[in-house]
């Protein structure tokens, strides 16, 4: 009796396909002889592929199959390339492993050719190759370094740093150049010792030489060899610390303190980093609760120094009416200055020049290269009292003469401007006198570039002393100075 199909009464929406008996073959089997699982690293993930020989007894073609996680099937490489897929799964019938495909499945790629050494796997064993983990970590984000020894010179290799995100290790020399060339740390069966996997991916860098000196492990310095302070400078908590060389507390080396980001933060020599030379250290506390200092074991490149305390002595103050902020016409600009007070009578001072962050001491700066500093603080407690706070580091300069703004205008009949003729071309010059019945004088030559008056003497003398003509509310002339402590003598 033959058997009989109901279908419901609703009316299809859809177009009639065409019927393709082969769609709906059985699955064809292939057997191990006619496949290969191989594996290989992508991204420090180590993936399997599935090499089908579709001609049995002919290992010289075949077709390449990606693991794919989402339908949990193999694809074949080069159709999916061409955007239309070929799938093919392993499975077990009767205790064998085996291969289901479609058995219409019909490949629009190409056939690849089969070279087995494609597929073979890099492997170092030991001891062709060393895991370093650097105290580095303490200072640094760094993990643990990979070093493999060129086969030919155990002195040369490849250095290899760990990339959490990938989970594998990366050359360091190749990633300059941009490349990602990988390996990866496996433990053989049965509990067999460490073995490196490398990628298939060649080395576009140098060899690099093995230094044993940049992995020695930290130098452990107690309590009693170092000592840190902390300084209030500008508002602002800085941590200093020094080691000390000798046993009398005298001399050592000075160190600062480098904050950075993720939580990376650690002491460095001062004039070793200037001189562009690390050597970082931490302190740390042990089970005991005794702090200890853990320091880089590098060799200093620069002199111990001597202890001073009062480096590290608190904040320096200057309250009103030891400071003044005044206003300076500098080359036709306004510029603010600090002046700082170095006696009671204010004949004599230090002048800062006003900066992004703070004043600074330009005479310090350009002729001793010397960075000193002061900021104008408001104090938020109570009535918000403005004082000024100056850096930890002294002057070298001398103070110099107090000039108030005031001061530097000369009013006529104290000047004097002449005008003559040199090689054919009319000029000016002027007359400063500096006594009263005008028996001695200054005498300055018109700069036509900056349109001021200069000093000629004292322009020879590598100081530029100027004078600005201007005229007064009245349409009286006027001069303005930028300073009067002239280095010649008036004649």
């Amino acid at each position: 009796m033959e058997k009989e199909e109901k279908f419901c009464t609703r009316k299809h929406i859809c177009e009639l396909r065409k019927f393709n008996p082969k769609k709906f073959e059985n699955i064809q089997i292939l057997e191990a002889t006619n496949f290969e699982i191989v594996e290989y690293d992508r991204r420090g993930v180590t993936r399997e592929k599935l090499i089908l020989f579709p001609i049995n007894g002919d290992r010289r073609q075949c077709y390449e199959y990606f693991w794919n996680e989402s339908t949990k099937r193999f694809i074949c490489l080069g159709c999916s390339n061409k955007g239309k897929p070929s799938f093919a799964k392993i499975c077990e019938k009767n205790g064998r492993k085996v291969v289901e495909i479609a058995a219409a499945t019909k490949h629009i790629c190409e056939i690849r050719e089969y070279n087995p050494k494609n597929y073979d796997l890099k492997i170092v064993k030991a001891p062709d190759f060393k895991i370093i983990k650097t105290d580095d970590e303490e200072f640094t984000t760094k993990s643990p370094i990979l070093f493999i020894f060129c086969p030919t010179n155990k002195k040369l290799g490849y250095e290899y740093s760990w990339d959490p995100r990938c989970l594998c290790y990366i050359c360091l020399g190749c990633h300059g150049f941009k490349q990602r060339t990988t390996a990866t740390v496996r433990r053989g069966l049965n509990g067999e010792e460490e073995f490196v996997k490398l990628s298939k991916t060649l080395h576009i860098c140098n060899l690099r030489e093995f230094d044993p000196e940049k992995f020695k492990p930290n130098i452990i310095i107690k309590k009693s060899d170092f000592i840190m302070h902390e300084q209030n400078i500008c508002g602002s908590i800085k941590k200093k610390l020094f080691v000390f060389t000798s046993k009398d507390r005298k001399m050592g080396y000075k160190f600062a303190y480098y904050e950075g980001y993720h939580n990376v933060s650690y002491f460095y020599c001062i004039k070793c980093k200037n001189q562009n030379h690390s050597i970082p250290a931490k302190i740390y506390t042990d089970k005991n609760g005794n702090e200890y200092l853990s320091m880089r074991d590098k060799k200093h490149i620069c002199e111990p120094i001597e202890y001073v305390i009062d480096e590290y002595e608190s904040r320096k103050i200057v309250k009103a009416p030891r400071y003044q902020l005044i206003q300076r016409n500098i080359r036709n600009r306004m510029l603010e200055r600090l002046i700082v007070f170095t006696d009671d009578e204010k004949s004599l001072c230090y002048e800062y020049t006003k900066g992004p962050k703070s004043y600074v001491c330009n005479i310090c700066g350009y002729n001793y290269k010397h960075n000193v500093f002061a900021k104008l603080i408001k104090d938020k407690n109570g009535a918000e009292e403005e004082y000024v706070e100056l850096g930890p580091n002294e002057h070298k300069c001398s103070p110099i003469k107090f000039e108030p703004p005031e001061a530097l205008i000369v009013n006529l009949p104290n000047f004097k401007i002449e005008t003559f003729t040199k090689n054919g071309v009319q000029r000016k010059s002027l007359i400063i006198f500096s006594s009263k019945n005008k028996k001695l004088k200054y005498n300055y030559f018109f700069a036509a570039k900056t349109k001021s008056f200069v000093c000629g003497k004292c322009s020879k003398k590598n100081k530029r002393i100027t004078a600005k003509l201007l005229k007064n509310e009245n349409g009286e002339d006027y001069l303005e100075l930028n300073s009067k402590n002239h280095l010649c003598k008036p004649r």
